[in-house]
This record gives structure tokens, C-alpha cells and sequence, in this order.
């Protein structure tokens, strides 16, 4: 390494102060970050899309799992920004081999199982230490720092875990009101609920007959009533007399 081409300015530093200095110079080459990340994110959601149709829950195993691979492009967009180098998306895909490749079955379980995988990631990547002569320099670098590693990565994992679930909390409200509508209009179409809740009209309240006929009417009023023809023939014999 080129102690003299550094971009950044050597001196002791604490482990939060180490971290933050990490977040600054990723922000500082995000235009290299950026588009050399969305080349290795694509496929990575294309064939967690695709594994939906296995099962509803392994979209979000497959990105989960995947996630220190994806970082491992990002350390190496950053190892060069911290010698003052841009990264464009072809000088990673000259290097895919080196960045991709290596150590895949262990990138994507064992190194996803590490709480501190942000502080140890670069002796794999960068020093270039085989999985087995990796351990003395892993446990060396973890002493004394393994805290403030965890403490950065459940921080993001945190901010992660509120998008998540305010996306998802978004999705339920609209899912609800679509719910709700679609009851509404089904209540709509049976016509269960009269309009204006007013009740609904007694058969023959206008001037319908009843579907009991002429019985049942006379049966309800206490009273036979008489037919037209009768009561004509009773005024005839009253102005007879």
C-alpha cells in the first residue's frame, strides 16, 4: 500500500470516530458507489422477484442473505475512493473475479451471520488472507473494536427495520381501504341496507294488492267488504221506496 497517494489524512482515531470517517467517504464517492452498486443490486432483486413464486417469504431471505455480497462491491468502490481513484462500473467488471467470486459459499452464510462483518470484512477482501490464515488477523482487528462495529451495523440495521416497516404499515392502510370498498359495494350490489336507512315499504301501501287476495285484506280490517255490484243494487232499492 502507498501510504504517500492516501487521499485521507492518517492519524489516531477512535473506533466511532473510524466509523464516521467510513460514512464520509462513502458519501464523498457516491457518484462511483451509486452505479457500481446498482449493477450488482439489479440482479440481486430480479432473482429475489423470481423467487416469490416459490414461496411469499424468500424475496426477503435471498436479499437478506445477500447483503454482504453486495457490500463487498461497495469496499471496493471505497478502498479506491480512499486513494483519491473513481470507480466506473467497468473497472468493477474487471475485477468481478476478485470482488464476486472468491469465497461466494462463505460470503453468503457465514459472513451473514457476523455481527461485526463491517470491521472484518476487509481483511478477506483487501489483504487478500485465505478463510483459514484470516483468523489471527480477524481476532486481532476485532480486539477492542468489536463493539463499536456492532453499535454502527445495528444502527443501520435499525433505520433499515423503520423503512421496512413503515413501507409495509403503508401497504396494510391500503389494503384496508381497498377492503373496505370493496365491502361497501358489495353490500351495494345486495341491496342489504335501505337508502337513507328508512324502512322498507309494507306490500300494498301503494295500492298494490296483497299477495294474500281478497280474503286475507278482509281478514285484517275485522270486516267483509262488499263488492262494487252490491253497493250499486243497495242505492237502487233504498231510492225505490
Amino acid at each position: 500500500m502507498q501510504i504517500d497517494a492516501l487521499a485521507l489524512r492518517l492519524r489516531p482515531r477512535t473506533p466511532m470516530e473510524a466509523a464516521d470517517l467510513g460514512v464520509c467517504l462513502c458519501q464523498t464517492a457516491a457518484r462511483s458507489v451509486f452505479p457500481c452498486h446498482l449493477l450488482v443490486a439489479v440482479p440481486v432483486m430480479i432473482l429475489a422477484l423470481a423467487s416469490f413464486e416459490i414461496a411469499r417469504w424468500l424475496p426477503a431471505v435471498v436479499i437478506w442473505c445477500a447483503k454482504p455480497w453486495l457490500d463487498r462491491t461497495i469496499l471496493f468502490v471505497l478502498s479506491r475512493a480512499a486513494f483519491g481513484q473513481p470507480t466506473a462500473p467497468g473497472d468493477l467488471w474487471r475485477e468481478q473475479r476478485r470482488v464476486w467470486w472468491t469465497r461466494l459459499p462463505f460470503t453468503w452464510t457465514v459472513r451473514r451471520l457476523s455481527p461485526w462483518r463491517s470491521l472484518t470484512q476487509p481483511v478477506y477482501d483487501l489483504e487478500g488472507h485465505s478463510i483459514l490464515a484470516a483468523g489471527p488477523r480477524v481476532r486481532q482487528i476485532r480486539r477492542g473494536h468489536a463493539g463499536a462495529a456492532m453499535m454502527m451495523t445495528s444502527a443501520f440495521s435499525c433505520c433499515e427495520l423503520a423503512l421496512t416497516l413503515a413501507q409495509a404499515l403503508g401497504h396494510f392502510d391500503d389494503d384496508l381501504h381497498q377492503l373496505d370498498i370493496a365491502q361497501r359495494q358489495r353490500i351495494a350490489d345486495r341491496g342489504d341496507e335501505p337508502a337513507g336507512g328508512r324502512p322498507q315499504p309494507v306490500a300494498g301501501a301503494r295500492g298494490q294488492p296483497d299477495a294474500g287476495g281478497d280474503d286475507h285484506g278482509r281478514e285484517a280490517c275485522g270486516r267483509d267488504t262488499a263488492p262494487a255490484h252490491q253497493k250499486i243494487e243497495h242505492r237502487i232499492i233504498v231510492h225505490g221506496g
